[in-house]
């Protein structure tokens, strides 16, 4: 609880809190005429770690809502790129300490967490002190508290190559590193201390113990007896299959494509041919990813530290979407909207999030895992799916050429 004098003046321009009549705390943007609750406002427990982008009103954003914010993670916008994404933007790493400022002391860690590197750069001395610099001019700024990464080899030659640098700085093992029991997360921290960066405060636990608590309960038991502090956390809203067959080769066309080795078209490959496909195939597939729904937030048993919620090559205004869904812990509109991956299939299919049944939460992570037999999630599609008619795209509009590149997703996904 938090006294209502805390909360934020909307003549500063800045959004307030508020209770709803359901007692939950609700975001009013700036000049909505919202009245502040005289007493106090409730704040969620479980917090979120969001991406950063260098962008005055989304930077204005995150610091409105920062006692929501357990982190923030961000590129580098380094070329080659470093990180797990393909860089459509335009920014420079000297964004980055213009706008991360205006954050506080919300822990910020850089991403570094490409699947793989070109192997001569294991080696480079030139590629590797580019990275340093951009890394230490961050911490020297004290606006880095960690970097996110996947790929140890690199982190061992980061930490020989600057051991001094890497002292300061925590080593967050990917959502990828798919850490789901107890030996898997030791020898992650084993390896990390062996590379010279400080211990993780935090962990990002593998996304299917999204849906198996009894797992999920193991793991939180032994971190918080043989690991504390480190804060747990859950990655929400990604939104891909359950144990995407997909994800490696996807994962390492990004690394590629990356690498400036080949053209990058993950996109394309996997709205022909891989997740997308299945998925817009087969709409009740949908239900089986294991994502977090705002409304599940805290169904989510044992309750873990923070929610990682991804979509940063999405653009602010979905970010700020999804942001303000998961703190007021309900969404009216398409659940695809606040998806990172199913945001492509949003065009043509919508799926009415906040009709799914009260204990949608808890059937799912009770799935028997016999589709055949139990037909449930047919069922569901039947009652909260609709296809949606065909959309020309509107050219006059920027950002029309979204993810697929020179395809609307509209024309992409055969709709």
């Amino acid at each position: 609880m938090i006294p209502a004098s805390e909360s934020l003046d909307p003549s500063q321009g800045r959004d307030t809190l508020s209770l709803t009549d359901g007692g939950r705390s609700e975001i009013a943007p700036a000049g909505a005429g919202k009245t502040i609750w005289p007493w106090y406002v409730t704040i969620m427990t479980i917090k979120l770690s969001l991406p950063f982008l260098p962008e005055p009103a989304y930077a204005d954003f995150l610091a409105a809502r920062h006692r929501y914010l357990h982190s923030i993670y961000f590129s580098l916008f380094t070329t080659p790129g470093v990180d797990a994404r393909y860089r459509l933007d335009p920014w420079q790493g000297e964004d980055l300490l213009h706008y991360l400022p205006l954050l506080g002391d919300i822990p910020q860690y850089a991403l570094i967490n490409s699947r793989f590197y070109h192997p001569d750069h294991y080696f480079d001395k030139t590629f590797q002190d580019g990275l340093l610099e951009r890394l230490e001019g961050l911490t020297d700024a004290g606006l880095l508290r960690g970097v996110v990464f996947a790929d140890f080899y690199l982190l061992k030659a980061l930490g020989r190559r600057a051991p001094s640098t890497a002292r300061v700085l925590e080593a967050v093992p990917s959502v990828n590193a798919h850490i789901d029991n107890p030996r898997k997360l030791r020898i992650c921290l084993e390896m990390i201390a062996d590379s010279g960066f400080r211990r993780p405060q935090k962990i990002i636990l593998d996304r299917a113990l999204n849906r198996r608590p009894k797992v999920l309960a193991r793991m939180v038991a032994h971190i918080q007896a043989r690991c504390a502090p480190m804060a747990i956390g859950l990655l929400a809203n990604e939104g891909c299959l359950p144990d995407c067959p997909f994800k490696p080769a996807h994962d390492a066309h990004l690394a590629l494509g990356n690498m400036h080795l080949v053209r990058e078209n993950t996109y394309d490959l996997n709205v022909d041919l891989g997740c997308l496909a299945a998925l817009r195939a087969r709409p009740e597939r949908i239900f089986q990813s294991p994502f977090i729904r705002p409304e599940d937030v805290d169904r989510v048993n044992p309750p873990v530290s923070f929610l990682k919620l991804g979509g940063r090559t999405l653009g602010a205004a979905f970010l700020q979407r999804v942001a303000d869904a998961y703190i007021q812990r309900r969404y009216h509109g398409n659940l695809l909207d606040l998806m990172d991956t199913l945001e492509a299939l949003s065009p043509v299919i919508h799926v009415s999030g906040e009709t799914l049944p009260d204990d949608f939460h808890d059937r799912m992570c009770a799935c028997p895992d016999n589709c055949q037999a139990c037909g449930y999630c047919q069922d569901l599609a039947r009652k909260v799916v609709r296809n949606l008619p065909l959309q020309l795209p509107d050219w006059r509009q920027p950002g029309c050429l979204r993810r697929g590149g020179d395809r609307s997703p509209e024309v992409a996904l055969g709709a």
